[in-house]
Parts: C-alpha cells; structure tokens; sequence
C-alpha cells in the first residue's frame, strides 16, 4: 500500500476535477482502469495488472491556501506489490499536476 499527501495550490473544485480525468485516463496508471467513479471529494478505480486487482483512491481536502491531495494505491492481495503502488500513485499526482496551472502542486 502507497499513500501520499500532497499540497497543491489550486482551488479544491479544480483538484478534484484533475484528478478525475487522472484517473479516468490510463496516462496516469499502471495497468488498466477496470472501473473508475467519482465520489463527492474525488475519485476511486480499480485497475488491473495483469491477473491482479489494485485499488487507487484519490480524495482532495480543502486546506487555506488551496488543496491537499490524497492518493492511495493498495494490492487487494498479497503482502509486497515490487514497488508498484508507490510507482503508482506518484504518476497519479503527476498526473494531476499536468492538468493543473503549472507549480500548483508541492512536490
């Protein structure tokens, strides 16, 4: 399992929309998003790689000078997943940077 917590200067409606188009794109992942859903403060998928299942959650706070960025990615089995959802979940802000004006996220 990966978590991450990341500042982001941007306003939290905004973040959260990045970070659904993040997920809903396969730029962003490793592996293929099987299903992807939005929820009030951001989004969940579940992708596969290969035979494997993973869960990504991306949820985005309101902070007092923006955002802040939530991502986890967790293996639904097994005990070490070789890297994959740190690797995993540091493209995801990536990803959501790039949709963002640039230097909005504090990395």
């Amino acid at each position: 399992c990966a978590r991450l917590r990341v500042a982001v200067a941007a306003p939290p409606a905004d973040v959260r929309a990045a970070a659904r188009r993040a997920l809903a794109s396969t730029g962003g992942l490793t592996g293929s998003p099987e299903a992807v859903a939005d929820t009030p403060t951001g989004a969940l998928a579940t992708v596969r790689l290969g035979p494997f299942l993973d869960d990504v959650a991306v949820e985005v706070d309101n902070a007092p000078r923006g955002a802040v960025l939530w991502v986890r990615s967790a293996s639904r089995v097994g005990r070490s997943d070789l890297g994959v959802n740190r690797w995993r979940a540091r493209r995801i802000v990536d990803a959501v940077a790039g949709w963002l004006p640039e230097g909005a996220v504090q990395r």
